[in-house]
């Protein structure tokens, strides 16, 4: 069989898409343009809280895509942090998200190419970071092992 005209191709099967898993996964975006997101497994307690202040903060022209699969507590304070921080925020409700394990997602406009994005990585590393500092001795203690 001979290759299909493109126009009666893209009618049968619909327009192809570029890295269909990838916009799947991140609420219909690609990676390149996410600043920081959150998995449903990740509790929003008051640590993510702040973390998502700042990052909120940090991306001014970034917009909020939450998975509207999540229970009606944790959409409501997306919604309220997306208000205090007055960011446009979308709520992504299509069957296809239905599976994905992210519950929001924060997207710039254009790439911008951040490594760590999970932001319960972030929070743990600070803590450990806190924890680390507070555990040390002074250098006059660890001296004379007082």
């Amino acid at each position: 069989m001979t290759e299909m005209d493109p126009h009666v191709q893209n009618a049968l099967y619909g327009t192809p898409k570029l890295n269909p898993d990838e916009q799947r996964h991140y609420l219909g975006n690609f990676r390149e343009r996410v600043c920081a997101l959150q998995m449903k497994a990740t509790p929003l307690n008051q640590a993510m809280q702040k973390a998502w202040q700042t990052a909120l903060a940090q991306y001014p022209s970034a917009t909020l895509y939450l998975n509207g699969q999540l229970p009606d507590e944790e959409l409501t304070t997306f919604m309220q942090l997306a208000n205090q921080a007055k960011r446009p925020f979308t709520l992504v409700e299509d069957p296809a998200y239905a599976k994905a394990a992210v519950a929001a997602v924060l997207v710039a406009p254009r790439a911008v190419h951040v490594k760590a994005v999970d932001l319960a990585e972030q929070v743990k590393s600070v803590e450990t970071d806190e924890q680390a500092t507070s555990e040390t001795k002074p250098w006059y203690k660890r001296l004379f092992d007082v």
